[in-house]
């Protein structure tokens, strides 16, 4: 079972907010490990979350590294810690818990970009 770390230099813990934020539709591949293993595509993003299309069999609680493959970064995005909130058949929920900086910046940049008028 993936354990959640202890806050590591430039790591920082996701502070949790109650109030749901707006997810942006997009559609980039995933793949992830710890509790869970496999592969999938995100298919709306939130600085705190996603919502992933995947045949991997998945549990509310379960704790996942995520590597999203963001359109235009020259890296994967590593979500260090990211919790399973909800699963049904084919698609589950998940919120950031901890991820560096480097990787806050990157899915903050790509959120403003989407939500930019035309």
């Amino acid at each position: 079972m993936l354990r959640l770390p202890r806050t590591p230099i430039g790591i920082r813990p996701i502070p949790v907010d109650d109030s749901r934020q707006e997810r942006l539709n997009v559609h980039f591949p995933v793949s992830f490990t710890g509790d869970a293993n496999g592969n999938g595509t995100v298919r709306n993003l939130s600085p705190s979350g996603c919502k992933i299309e995947s045949d991997a069999l998945v549990h509310d609680d379960m704790l996942l590294v995520l590597r999203l493959s963001i359109p235009n970064e020259p890296a994967v995005v590593l979500v260090d810690v990211a919790a399973v909130r909800w699963a049904t058949p084919g698609f589950f929920g998940v919120q950031f818990l901890a991820l560096q900086e480097g990787a806050r910046h990157c899915i903050n940049r790509l959120l403003e970009m989407l939500s930019a008028p035309s």
